[in-house]
Protein backbone atom coordinates (compact mmCIF):
# COMPACT_ATOMS: atom_id res chain seq x y z
CA UNK A 1 0.00 0.00 0.00
CA UNK A 2 1.00 3.57 -0.59
CA UNK A 3 0.45 5.47 2.38
CA UNK A 4 1.10 9.15 3.22
CA UNK A 5 1.42 10.40 6.94
CA UNK A 6 0.12 13.89 7.27
CA UNK A 7 1.29 16.00 9.51
CA UNK A 8 2.19 20.22 9.58
CA UNK A 9 5.47 20.09 11.14
CA UNK A 10 8.25 17.17 13.08
CA UNK A 11 8.91 19.94 15.49
CA UNK A 12 8.90 18.34 19.22
CA UNK A 13 5.67 17.27 20.40
CA UNK A 14 3.25 13.88 20.87
CA UNK A 15 1.82 13.54 17.94
CA UNK A 16 4.58 14.22 15.93
CA UNK A 17 6.60 11.59 17.71
CA UNK A 18 3.97 9.10 16.90
CA UNK A 19 3.55 10.34 13.65
CA UNK A 20 7.27 8.85 13.04
CA UNK A 21 7.08 5.84 15.10
CA UNK A 22 3.93 5.34 13.05
CA UNK A 23 5.32 5.53 9.40
CA UNK A 24 8.11 3.39 10.76
CA UNK A 25 6.33 0.67 11.70
CA UNK A 26 4.46 0.76 8.64
CA UNK A 27 7.62 0.97 6.96
CA UNK A 28 8.93 -2.03 8.37
CA UNK A 29 5.99 -4.30 7.98
CA UNK A 30 6.48 -3.38 3.87
CA UNK A 31 4.20 -0.62 3.08
CA UNK A 32 5.65 2.71 1.00
CA UNK A 33 5.18 5.27 3.46
CA UNK A 34 6.00 8.80 2.68
CA UNK A 35 5.89 11.71 5.43
CA UNK A 36 4.29 14.99 4.31
CA UNK A 37 4.32 18.33 6.79
CA UNK A 38 3.13 20.86 5.22
CA UNK A 39 4.95 23.13 6.66
CA UNK A 40 8.93 23.45 6.06
CA UNK A 41 11.19 20.33 7.34
CA UNK A 42 13.43 23.04 8.82
CA UNK A 43 12.32 22.67 12.86
CA UNK A 44 12.69 18.61 12.28
CA UNK A 45 13.70 17.40 15.76
CA UNK A 46 12.53 13.29 15.19
CA UNK A 47 14.33 11.18 12.90
CA UNK A 48 13.18 10.01 9.77
CA UNK A 49 16.36 9.13 7.87
CA UNK A 50 14.96 5.57 7.08
CA UNK A 51 11.80 7.18 5.55
CA UNK A 52 10.40 8.79 2.39
CA UNK A 53 9.83 12.61 3.19
CA UNK A 54 8.34 15.75 1.55
CA UNK A 55 7.42 19.55 2.39
CA UNK A 56 4.57 21.48 1.24
CA UNK A 57 6.31 24.60 2.68
CA UNK A 58 2.66 26.59 3.45
CA UNK A 59 4.17 29.33 5.18
CA UNK A 60 5.43 30.38 1.55
CA UNK A 61 1.80 31.49 0.97
CA UNK A 62 0.28 34.85 2.31
CA UNK A 63 -3.35 34.74 3.65
CA UNK A 64 -4.95 36.01 0.50
CA UNK A 65 -4.31 32.79 -1.85
CA UNK A 66 -3.17 30.31 1.21
CA UNK A 67 -6.81 28.75 1.04
CA UNK A 68 -7.41 27.67 -2.33
CA UNK A 69 -3.56 27.13 -2.72
CA UNK A 70 -3.01 25.06 0.37
CA UNK A 71 -5.69 22.74 -0.97
CA UNK A 72 -4.74 22.25 -4.74
CA UNK A 73 -0.72 21.75 -3.04
CA UNK A 74 -1.85 18.89 -0.75
CA UNK A 75 -4.93 17.47 -3.22
CA UNK A 76 -2.27 17.08 -5.82
CA UNK A 77 0.19 15.25 -3.61
CA UNK A 78 -2.22 13.04 -1.63
CA UNK A 79 -4.03 11.72 -4.91
CA UNK A 80 -1.71 8.69 -5.83
CA UNK A 81 -1.68 7.42 -2.34
CA UNK A 82 -4.14 4.63 -1.36
CA UNK A 83 -4.29 5.71 2.29
CA UNK A 84 -3.85 8.83 4.09
CA UNK A 85 -3.29 9.55 7.94
CA UNK A 86 -3.45 12.97 8.90
CA UNK A 87 -2.07 13.87 12.55
CA UNK A 88 -4.26 16.52 14.54
CA UNK A 89 -7.11 18.22 13.93
CA UNK A 90 -6.36 21.70 11.31
CA UNK A 91 -4.39 19.63 9.32
CA UNK A 92 -6.81 16.39 9.43
CA UNK A 93 -9.85 18.54 8.18
CA UNK A 94 -7.31 19.95 5.09
CA UNK A 95 -6.88 16.21 4.13
CA UNK A 96 -10.10 15.09 4.22
CA UNK A 97 -11.93 18.38 1.99
CA UNK A 98 -8.63 18.19 -0.32
CA UNK A 99 -9.25 14.66 -0.49
CA UNK A 100 -13.16 14.99 -1.98
CA UNK A 101 -13.86 13.12 -4.96
CA UNK A 102 -10.46 10.63 -4.78
CA UNK A 103 -10.17 7.06 -4.38
CA UNK A 104 -7.55 7.86 -1.02
CA UNK A 105 -8.82 6.35 2.49
CA UNK A 106 -8.56 9.05 5.32
CA UNK A 107 -7.93 7.62 8.22
CA UNK A 108 -7.83 10.67 11.09
CA UNK A 109 -5.54 10.75 14.58
CA UNK A 110 -6.70 13.33 16.97
CA UNK A 111 -4.43 13.93 19.99
CA UNK A 112 -6.04 16.35 22.26
CA UNK A 113 -9.73 16.29 23.87
CA UNK A 114 -12.24 17.32 21.73
CA UNK A 115 -12.50 21.18 23.53
CA UNK A 116 -8.87 22.17 23.19
CA UNK A 117 -10.21 23.62 20.01
CA UNK A 118 -11.46 26.40 21.28
CA UNK A 119 -13.78 27.95 18.06
CA UNK A 120 -17.16 26.66 18.03
CA UNK A 121 -17.20 26.96 13.89
CA UNK A 122 -13.80 25.26 13.57
CA UNK A 123 -15.43 22.02 15.72
CA UNK A 124 -18.53 22.33 13.58
CA UNK A 125 -15.86 22.23 10.46
CA UNK A 126 -14.33 19.08 12.20
CA UNK A 127 -17.66 17.27 12.80
CA UNK A 128 -18.81 18.00 8.89
CA UNK A 129 -15.13 16.68 7.67
CA UNK A 130 -14.49 13.51 10.42
CA UNK A 131 -18.01 12.09 8.49
CA UNK A 132 -15.99 11.18 5.28
CA UNK A 133 -12.77 9.83 7.07
CA UNK A 134 -12.55 5.95 6.89
CA UNK A 135 -11.87 6.10 10.98
CA UNK A 136 -10.81 8.71 13.61
CA UNK A 137 -8.63 7.37 16.36
CA UNK A 138 -8.93 9.02 20.30
CA UNK A 139 -6.71 8.44 23.11
CA UNK A 140 -9.53 7.36 25.84
CA UNK A 141 -13.03 6.46 25.92
CA UNK A 142 -13.51 10.34 27.35
CA UNK A 143 -12.77 11.38 24.13
CA UNK A 144 -15.17 9.51 22.26
CA UNK A 145 -18.19 10.64 24.59
CA UNK A 146 -17.85 14.39 24.02
CA UNK A 147 -17.75 14.02 20.02
CA UNK A 148 -21.01 13.95 18.42
CA UNK A 149 -23.62 11.29 18.50
CA UNK A 150 -23.42 10.48 14.90
CA UNK A 151 -19.66 10.21 14.83
CA UNK A 152 -18.89 7.86 17.32
CA UNK A 153 -19.28 4.81 14.76
CA UNK A 154 -16.19 6.42 13.21
CA UNK A 155 -14.23 6.96 16.48
CA UNK A 156 -11.82 4.21 17.94
CA UNK A 157 -9.97 4.39 21.04
CA UNK A 158 -6.40 3.91 20.44
CA UNK A 159 -3.46 4.84 22.95
CA UNK A 160 -0.58 5.95 21.75
CA UNK A 161 3.10 3.33 21.64
CA UNK A 162 6.07 3.93 23.72
CA UNK A 163 8.85 6.12 22.27
CA UNK A 164 11.54 4.38 23.60
CA UNK A 165 12.19 0.67 23.74
CA UNK A 166 11.29 -1.41 26.51
CA UNK A 167 13.79 -2.82 28.83
CA UNK A 168 13.97 -5.87 31.38
CA UNK A 169 14.29 -4.88 35.02
CA UNK A 170 14.12 -6.98 38.15
CA UNK A 171 12.41 -5.38 41.36
CA UNK A 172 15.84 -5.87 43.06
CA UNK A 173 17.28 -3.29 40.39
CA UNK A 174 14.37 -0.79 40.62
CA UNK A 175 14.68 -0.92 44.52
CA UNK A 176 18.30 0.10 44.46
CA UNK A 177 17.70 2.27 42.06
CA UNK A 178 14.74 4.43 43.78
CA UNK A 179 16.56 4.31 46.91
CA UNK A 180 20.00 5.29 45.27
CA UNK A 181 17.97 8.61 43.85
CA UNK A 182 16.50 9.03 47.43
CA UNK A 183 19.57 9.11 49.36
CA UNK A 184 20.79 12.34 47.31
CA UNK A 185 21.06 15.52 48.78
CA UNK A 186 19.05 16.53 46.10
CA UNK A 187 15.65 15.23 45.45
CA UNK A 188 15.15 15.29 41.50
CA UNK A 189 11.63 16.04 39.72
CA UNK A 190 11.04 16.06 36.00
CA UNK A 191 8.73 17.74 33.57
CA UNK A 192 8.81 16.86 29.82
CA UNK A 193 6.86 19.06 27.22
CA UNK A 194 6.29 21.82 25.38
CA UNK A 195 6.20 25.06 27.62
CA UNK A 196 3.10 26.67 26.42
CA UNK A 197 -0.06 27.52 28.82
CA UNK A 198 -1.91 23.91 28.15
CA UNK A 199 0.91 22.38 30.71
CA UNK A 200 0.06 24.91 33.15
CA UNK A 201 4.36 25.59 34.22
CA UNK A 202 3.51 28.86 36.52
CA UNK A 203 1.96 25.94 38.72
CA UNK A 204 4.90 23.89 38.95
CA UNK A 205 7.20 26.23 39.26
CA UNK A 206 4.88 27.72 42.79
CA UNK A 207 4.47 23.91 43.42
CA UNK A 208 8.72 23.89 44.04
CA UNK A 209 8.78 27.27 45.79
CA UNK A 210 6.70 25.34 48.86
CA UNK A 211 8.78 22.15 48.53
CA UNK A 212 12.16 21.83 50.78
CA UNK A 213 15.44 23.37 49.04
CA UNK A 214 16.59 20.15 48.64
CA UNK A 215 14.00 19.55 45.74
CA UNK A 216 15.01 20.98 42.12
CA UNK A 217 13.24 20.71 38.90
CA UNK A 218 14.29 19.64 35.81
CA UNK A 219 12.41 21.03 32.51
CA UNK A 220 12.97 19.31 29.29
CA UNK A 221 11.25 21.02 26.60
CA UNK A 222 11.32 24.24 24.37
CA UNK A 223 8.14 26.55 23.83
CA UNK A 224 7.13 30.15 23.55
CA UNK A 225 6.99 30.42 27.03
CA UNK A 226 10.48 30.14 28.05
CA UNK A 227 11.50 33.58 29.05
CA UNK A 228 8.22 34.15 31.13
CA UNK A 229 8.55 31.41 33.27
CA UNK A 230 12.50 32.02 33.80
CA UNK A 231 10.99 35.53 35.01
CA UNK A 232 8.77 33.62 36.99
CA UNK A 233 11.28 31.22 38.86
CA UNK A 234 13.40 34.10 39.38
CA UNK A 235 10.40 36.26 41.31
CA UNK A 236 9.22 33.16 43.16
CA UNK A 237 13.36 33.08 44.30
CA UNK A 238 13.94 29.55 42.85
CA UNK A 239 16.27 30.05 39.61
CA UNK A 240 18.73 28.36 41.24
CA UNK A 241 17.22 25.00 41.61
CA UNK A 242 15.09 24.82 38.00
CA UNK A 243 17.03 23.75 35.13
CA UNK A 244 15.69 24.65 31.77
CA UNK A 245 17.33 21.71 29.53
CA UNK A 246 15.70 22.39 26.29
CA UNK A 247 14.54 19.40 23.97
CA UNK A 248 16.41 16.37 24.77
CA UNK A 249 16.77 13.45 21.99
CA UNK A 250 17.68 11.37 24.93
CA UNK A 251 15.21 11.67 27.46
CA UNK A 252 16.39 7.86 29.20
CA UNK A 253 18.57 10.10 31.01
CA UNK A 254 16.75 12.30 32.58
CA UNK A 255 15.00 9.34 33.79
CA UNK A 256 17.27 7.82 35.54
CA UNK A 257 18.31 10.59 37.50
CA UNK A 258 14.93 11.89 38.25
CA UNK A 259 12.89 10.55 41.39
CA UNK A 260 9.64 11.15 39.99
CA UNK A 261 7.84 12.84 37.09
CA UNK A 262 5.50 16.04 37.68
CA UNK A 263 2.52 17.00 35.11
CA UNK A 264 0.05 20.24 35.91
CA UNK A 265 -1.44 20.43 32.63
CA UNK A 266 -4.83 22.15 32.17
CA UNK A 267 -5.67 19.37 29.92
CA UNK A 268 -3.82 16.67 27.80
CA UNK A 269 -4.92 14.08 25.21
CA UNK A 270 -2.73 10.81 26.04
CA UNK A 271 0.25 11.64 27.61
CA UNK A 272 2.65 8.83 26.63
CA UNK A 273 5.43 10.83 29.13
CA UNK A 274 3.91 8.63 31.37
CA UNK A 275 3.81 5.22 30.28
CA UNK A 276 7.49 5.85 29.07
CA UNK A 277 8.40 6.99 32.58
CA UNK A 278 7.03 4.30 33.80
CA UNK A 279 8.70 1.86 31.99
CA UNK A 280 12.00 3.44 33.69
CA UNK A 281 10.49 2.68 36.84
CA UNK A 282 9.69 6.40 37.31
CA UNK A 283 6.48 7.13 39.39
CA UNK A 284 4.11 10.32 37.92
CA UNK A 285 2.76 12.81 40.32
CA UNK A 286 0.00 14.36 38.10
CA UNK A 287 -2.67 16.48 38.76
CA UNK A 288 -6.09 14.98 37.43
CA UNK A 289 -6.76 17.22 34.21
CA UNK A 290 -8.37 15.66 31.39
CA UNK A 291 -8.10 13.12 29.73
CA UNK A 292 -5.08 11.49 30.24
CA UNK A 293 -3.26 10.89 33.62
CA UNK A 294 -6.49 9.26 35.20
CA UNK A 295 -6.27 6.78 32.50
CA UNK A 296 -2.70 6.02 32.94
CA UNK A 297 -1.34 6.10 36.30
CA UNK A 298 -3.35 3.91 39.07
CA UNK A 299 -4.16 6.09 41.94
CA UNK A 300 -1.72 5.66 45.31
CA UNK A 301 -0.18 2.41 43.12
CA UNK A 302 1.77 3.71 40.29
CA UNK A 303 1.58 7.54 41.33
CA UNK A 304 -0.30 10.24 42.40
CA UNK A 305 -3.84 12.04 41.05
CA UNK A 306 -4.01 15.61 42.62
CA UNK A 307 -7.50 16.70 42.67
CA UNK A 308 -6.90 20.12 43.88
CA UNK A 309 -4.20 22.96 41.65
CA UNK A 310 -3.21 24.35 45.25
CA UNK A 311 0.38 24.31 45.13
CA UNK A 312 0.68 23.87 48.84
CA UNK A 313 -1.51 21.04 49.06
CA UNK A 314 0.41 19.37 45.86
CA UNK A 315 3.90 20.09 47.61
CA UNK A 316 3.33 18.83 51.02
CA UNK A 317 2.61 15.42 49.55
CA UNK A 318 4.67 15.14 46.91
CA UNK A 319 7.21 15.92 50.13
CA UNK A 320 5.28 12.93 52.23
CA UNK A 321 5.38 10.53 49.60
CA UNK A 322 9.14 11.31 48.82
CA UNK A 323 9.78 11.10 52.11
CA UNK A 324 8.22 7.12 52.32
CA UNK A 325 11.33 5.10 50.24
CA UNK A 326 8.73 2.38 50.87
CA UNK A 327 6.26 3.89 49.61
CA UNK A 328 8.62 4.68 46.29
CA UNK A 329 9.92 1.25 45.58
CA UNK A 330 6.39 0.18 45.38
CA UNK A 331 5.43 3.21 43.16
CA UNK A 332 8.28 2.11 40.66
CA UNK A 333 7.85 -0.95 40.62
CA UNK A 334 4.37 -1.11 39.59
CA UNK A 335 5.23 1.19 37.43
CA UNK A 336 7.62 -0.53 35.22
CA UNK A 337 4.79 -3.54 35.68
CA UNK A 338 2.47 -1.56 34.12
CA UNK A 339 4.50 0.01 30.90
CA UNK A 340 4.19 -3.31 30.01
CA UNK A 341 0.83 -2.72 28.43
CA UNK A 342 2.10 -0.56 25.97
CA UNK A 343 4.29 -1.96 23.27
CA UNK A 344 4.84 -0.59 19.27
CA UNK A 345 3.66 -4.20 17.72
CA UNK A 346 0.66 -4.22 19.78
CA UNK A 347 0.18 -0.47 18.32
CA UNK A 348 0.85 -0.88 14.78
CA UNK A 349 -1.43 -4.11 15.21
CA UNK A 350 -4.66 -2.48 16.36
CA UNK A 351 -4.27 0.71 14.07
CA UNK A 352 -3.69 -1.71 10.81
CA UNK A 353 -7.12 -3.03 12.05
CA UNK A 354 -9.19 -0.30 12.82
CA UNK A 355 -8.03 1.39 9.64
CA UNK A 356 -8.10 -2.14 7.16
CA UNK A 357 -4.84 -1.35 5.75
Amino acid sequence: MRIAVVISTLSSGGAERVAVILANLLTSNGHDVTIITTYSNAVDVYNTKNLKRASLAFENYNKFNSLIMKTFLLRKKLKDFDYVIAFKTFESIRVIFSCLGLKTKVVVCEHNHYYSVDSRFIRFLRNIAYIRARAVTVLTSRDVEQYPILLRSKLKVLANPLGIESIGLSFDEVKRSTLRKLNRDTITLLAVGRLTKQKDYPLMLNILSCLPVRFELVIAGTGPDEISLKELAFELGIEERVRFVGFVSNIEELYSTSSALVLTSKYEGLPMVIPEANSRALPVFSVDCPTGPRELIVHDKTGYLFNTRSPVEIASKIDSLISSPDTMVNFSWESYLLSNNYSNENFVEEFTRIAKI
